[in-house]
């Protein structure tokens, strides 16, 4: 059975998830095939407006190569010997966790910045603290696209 969101119930079922229909707005992008098939627009013309390469991986090279650093050790961390996932029931609370890694950047960026604890230790907490904030927002935004535009479910995420 289909549901109108491009994905079959027994999809949904097979994730452990209810069927997206329920509960949140589904959202069709224009040029995409059907909403939730594909994560990205097949129309050419709107698919020349998501630079990838330009866009982002050239803008922001080392930030994205640590927050996949941060992705490696919260696998090791949460998910010990197991191939490399985002274990959604374990990462919930984005919003405050955003919050108190920013709160904690401040407070070291203020201690580099007044030359107290103006170190290298100090300054890669920094970064880290910085890496996790950004990876936490991109998990929220991954889920609230797959709830409110119908993109699909990430492919290393887990329910379990």
């Amino acid at each position: 059975m289909e549901s109108t969101n491009g994905f079959s119930v027994e999809y949904w079922g097979r994730l452990g998830l209810p069927n997206r229909d329920v509960g949140a707005p589904q959202v069709q992008s224009q040029g995409q095939a059907s909403a939730g098939c594909l994560t990205l627009p097949t129309d050419s013309a709107e698919r020349k407006k998501y630079p990838l390469l330009r866009g982002l991986l050239n803008y922001f090279p080392a930030a994205l190569a640590r927050v996949s650093r941060i992705s490696y050790e919260g696998n090791e961390k949460h998910n010990p010997g197991q191939p490399l996932h985002h274990a959604r029931p374990k990462s919930t609370d984005h919003g405050d966790c955003i919050l108190r890694h920013t709160v904690d950047l401040e407070e070291l960026k203020a201690r580099v910045d007044s030359g107290w604890g103006d170190n290298a230790v100090t300054r890669e907490a920094m970064l880290n603290e910085a890496a996790c904030r950004a990876w936490r927002a991109l998990a929220e935004l991954q889920e609230l696209e797959e709830q409110y535009r119908g993109a699909p479910i990430a492919p290393a995420a887990k329910y379990e």
